[in-house]
């Protein structure tokens, strides 16, 4: 399964921002200032004590964070187990954004070099595993030679 890097953290972080999808899993001590990276932004929308009460409480993190939601639905696109055609529907049931916000936020994902090269990298985790699992020193390997 391949993992997304801190870049696209960070974009996703904006898309949450920009369309004020935080204001329900933020404590008062978020930062808005603008010197604040906006990595350290995202990661603060995620780790604070607001999710930590309501995950508390028996919600599930999946249901009712945005990062966690769009997160979700890009682990599923980089694992080519949807297509960009798929993210517009997907933006419209998860957030309830109108058909035009929907579209421009599926354009910007669509338009994210970062995603596109996790989209056709190889998937490489079942040969890591493979190679682990045969070592230098087992039998095995010495039946091979």
């Amino acid at each position: 399964m391949k993992k997304i890097n801190d870049k696209i953290i960070a974009f996703l972080g904006e898309i949450i921002l920009k369309n004020n999808l935080e204001k329900d899993v933020i404590d008062s001590s978020f930062d808005y200032s603008e010197r604040t990276p906006i990595l350290e932004k995202t990661l603060s929308m995620i780790f604070n004590d607001v999710v930590t009460q309501r995950m508390e409480n028996g919600e599930r993190i999946a249901q009712f964070h945005p990062f966690v939601k769009l997160r979700n639905i890009i682990d599923r696109l980089i694992n080519n187990l949807i297509n960009y055609e798929d993210v517009l529907p997907l933006l419209k049931e998860e957030f309830d954004f109108p058909k035009e916000k929907a579209k421009e936020i599926s354009l910007l994902i669509e338009g994210n070099k970062e995603i596109k090269e996790l989209i056709e990298k190889e998937d490489d985790t079942v040969y890591e595993k493979t190679e682990e699992k045969v070592s230098p020193k087992s039998i095995g390997y010495e039946l091979l030679k």
